[in-house]
């Protein structure tokens, strides 16, 4: 009798749930766009959170002789995006602006070359946005793995509480 009780109380909030759901206007789902510059200003603003927060004496640390050490995955990555912005601009990229290794000029980069690729971007959507956000996803993997061989918690986890 018990579980009869629960589950018609259990269907009595589910039907009250849609009901109330339907008295609310529906918001058209986000267009592509909309997800994919999402998930480009997100996996961006990741990797600037921790160019802010990683001890810089650290910055070169490697989880392995044969991988980039902390401030080269943000080099990289910066470089990426700054080479791509030159090119929607019609220039030939700078490859010595990516090699910035002090904390507040690194920062004061990647949130230019982000705000700058935002910018560009805007007049055409090019799908090429997607790759530029699975391309620094790969970086902010890389650097997670850094974050956590050095007994330290990556800010996008620490912000969520864990």
């Amino acid at each position: 009798m018990k579980r009869v009780f629960l589950l018609v109380a259990i269907a009595a909030l589910i039907t009250a749930g849609a009901a109330g759901a339907q008295g609310q206007p529906q918001q058209p789902p986000p267009t592509w766009d909309q997800v994919a510059l999402r998930s480009f200003n997100g996996v961006y603003d990741k990797l600037i959170e921790m160019a802010k927060d990683f001890p810089e004496d650290k910055f070169d640390y490697k989880p392995h002789p044969d991988s980039r050490s902390f401030v080269e995955e943000l080099q990289h990555a910066l470089g990426a995006i700054q080479g791509q912005v030159a090119r929607m601009k019609g220039e030939q990229p700078d490859r010595a602006a990516s090699q910035i290794r002090e904390r507040a000029a690194l920062v004061a980069a990647l949130e230019k070359a982000k705000t700058e690729y935002v910018e560009l971007w805007q007049k055409d959507k090019n799908p090429v946005i997607i790759r530029w956000a699975e391309h620094a996803g790969e970086h902010y993997g890389k650097l997670v793995t850094i974050y956590r061989v050095n007994g330290r918690v990556p800010p996008a986890t620490a912000n969520r509480g864990q």
